[in-house]
């Protein structure tokens, strides 16, 4: 049996493997449903993202989860805590994207509540940051419920900034 990652009620969080792109591809590789944020080219592209975050867990202890639905296994999506290998001073944050036929029944809220646990319980970590844009009003949404309060426009990323420190987070 393979590594079994952290648990949420519905999701099984593992790490990025490489057999996990394609799925992962279907989602992050559609420009239309990844408009809010960034959305992988072609399949190479997604695949060097992947295994840049996955690379940070060498180096940070974590990085983001790939996102299997225990029910139906199949992965549904990819996120949870990370520092972005292209630009590490941001320092951690949530991240994440989910799969449009799994949207709207509370799994980015799951992830981000075991990304928090992480974060906080296993890794000490004193503050994590999220960037949203405004317009996407489900993942600010998602952020606000966990607990992140919003820090103001963060202009060079064309975001909104928000940030959760252990007292706050729920």
């Amino acid at each position: 049996m393979g590594f079994t990652g952290p648990q949420t009620p519905r999701l099984t969080l593992l790490p990025f493997a490489d057999e996990h792109a394609p799925a992962l591809f279907a989602v992050q590789g559609d420009p239309t449903h990844m408009r809010f944020t960034r959305h992988a080219a072609t399949l190479d592209d997604g695949l060097a993202w992947w295994r840049a975050h996955e690379a940070q867990r060498v180096v940070h202890g974590f990085a983001p989860w790939v996102w299997i639905e225990r029910a139906s296994g199949q992965v549904v999506g990819w996120g949870g805590l990370a520092v972005d290998p292209e630009d590490d001073a941001w320092g951690p944050e949530v991240l994440y994207v989910l799969h449009p036929q799994a949207t709207g029944r509370g799994l980015a809220a799951e992830a981000v509540a075991a990304a928090l646990e992480a974060g906080f319980g296993v890794h000490g970590l004193t503050e994590i940051k999220a960037f949203a844009r405004a317009e996407n009003r489900a993942s600010v949404a998602v952020l606000q419920r966990a607990g992140f309060v919003h820090r103001g426009h963060e202009a060079r990323l064309e975001r909104e900034h928000f940030v959760v420190r252990p007292l706050q987070a729920s």
